[in-house]
């Protein structure tokens, strides 16, 4: 199918079973036309890229850990914040109670004295909501509950 045209009756039946929207066809949605939302869910990445000095710019050190230093340095030329600001803006910040737990146990464990400051501000202005874990989520390997515990 070219670009704007229907899909396949089948495609389109896959693609509902896998649970994507496949309604409008095979044409991508369109810059401003996406539906705007009142509130965000925030995960407990999003929570930590707003705290972490990293992405304040806040480091000034060398790491020895090539993946972390090529963070450093993606983050001084191309801020996550930037973009998350542009998707928080003026909406409703939830958390689900078990990523809140999470970023409480991670913030007590690693954060310096700037971080622990903005994780204050950040948890005053979060509205915590209930949600089920999805049937067959696992624990991140990066980030076990022995990690937690």
């Amino acid at each position: 199918a070219g670009h704007g045209d229907a899909l396949s009756p089948e495609l389109q039946t896959a693609l509902q079973q896998l649970g994507v929207d496949a309604a409008a066809g095979a044409t991508a949605p369109v810059e401003g036309e996406q539906q705007s939302y009142e509130a965000v869910n925030l995960d407990t990445t999003a929570l930590i890229a707003l705290t972490s000095n990293l992405s304040h710019g806040q480091v000034g050190w060398s790491f020895d850990d090539p993946v972390l230093e090529q963070q450093a340095v993606q983050e001084t030329e191309d801020s996550v914040l930037q973009e998350l600001h542009q998707v928080l803006e003026g909406r409703r910040l939830c958390v689900s109670r078990s990523a809140l737990s999470t970023y409480q146990k991670l913030a007590a464990q690693m954060a310096g004295p700037a971080e622990l400051q903005r994780f204050e501000r950040i948890i005053s202005a979060l509205s915590v909501v209930d949600a089920e874990t999805p049937e067959g989520f696992r624990v991140s390997k990066k980030v076990s509950k022995a990690t937690l515990d």
